[in-house]
């Protein structure tokens, strides 16, 4: 097959890209689509050299979680990556032989979140900034579905791999840090191993029937606290001192403020409803082993 991969930097497209060359599929990677998305359809042009494409996977959307918390920046990225979604959407669209099946990375963020509350595959999505960069970046994808293109939006928690650490925003004044708030304890993440993404996505490509929206998640809902102690010690990696909500406004502005405070607590009903089974349950387990 041949198989076409953008946001190739990301932990899930590094597990794909491997997966995909060792079954000797043919790949046409763009690590980095252009700053001007005007540019974006000459670059698919040129990487793909006209030649038909059976699966696409969108993934440049995970570059978010790797920003620069800058008030300027972050939401030209965004708005950027909303472009460069639909552009590539509208061209494999136009295609005279069109891929079998999109898959495009979007988030768990994009859901109405609270403590108590699960979110379903199904459920109302939410407000607020990141929310609603993802449900942006779903809606980009409607001209493939307008054309009977498969599509799939890769509703994602946090991707995790024992090999390299999950990508955080950064602040200005630490960036080699984790940004640490205060609302760690009351906020929740949804996770998900790079191995099980891999296999969910495998389970997908077998599946057709599955459509849409489908949350990729293993199930186990941790505190953001849980998550980055969990974190930090998996990767030696320090953490900031508490960093209050208006700190990250000053800096950041209401879209990093979003991105970092937002939480989790998505569950994977379609794919346990079609028999997909997560084999890493425990964030605790899958990164530290099992304790003695």
């Amino acid at each position: 097959m041949n198989i076409f991969i953008s946001g190739s930097t990301s932990i899930l497209a590094a597990a794909l890209m491997e997966f995909f060359f060792r079954g000797g599929h043919a790949l046409y990677v763009e690590d980095e689509l252009p700053d001007n998305p005007l540019d974006t359809l000459q670059t698919v042009r040129n990487k793909t050299a006209g030649k038909t494409m059976d699966l696409v996977f969108l993934l440049h959307a995970e570059d978010i979680f790797a920003s620069r918390l800058s008030r300027f920046s972050l939401p030209k990225k965004m708005a950027d990556t909303v472009v460069h979604t639909e552009t590539l959407c509208k061209y494999f669209a136009s295609c005279s032989v069109k891929p079998r099946a999109i898959f495009s990375a979007s988030s768990v963020h994009i859901y109405r979140q609270r403590q108590t509350e699960k979110s379903y595959d199904t459920s109302p999505t939410g407000t607020g900034f990141a929310a609603e960069f993802f449900k942006q970046l779903e809606a980009a994808s409607a001209p493939s579905r307008l054309n009977t293109i498969r599509v799939l939006d890769l509703r994602l928690g946090r991707l995790v791999s024992p090999q390299a650490p999950p990508a955080y925003p950064s602040l200005p004044f630490r960036p080699e840090a984790i940004a640490t708030t205060f609302h760690e304890k009351s906020t929740s993440i949804s996770w998900v191993s790079s191995e099980d993404a891999l296999r969910a996505i495998g389970f997908l490509m077998e599946n057709e029937h599955i459509d849409g929206p489908v949350n990729i998640t293993s199930g186990d809902i941790l505190s953001r606290a849980e998550f980055n102690e969990i974190i930090s010690r998996r990767y030696r990696l320090r953490r900031t001192s508490p960093v209050p909500a208006k700190i990250l406004r000053l800096f950041g502005g209401k879209e990093a403020e979003c991105l970092l405070l937002s939480g989790s607590r998505a569950v994977p009903f379609k794919l346990l409803e079609a028999g997909f089974l997560f084999e890493d349950i425990s964030l605790q387990e899958y990164l530290l082993g099992k304790e003695p």
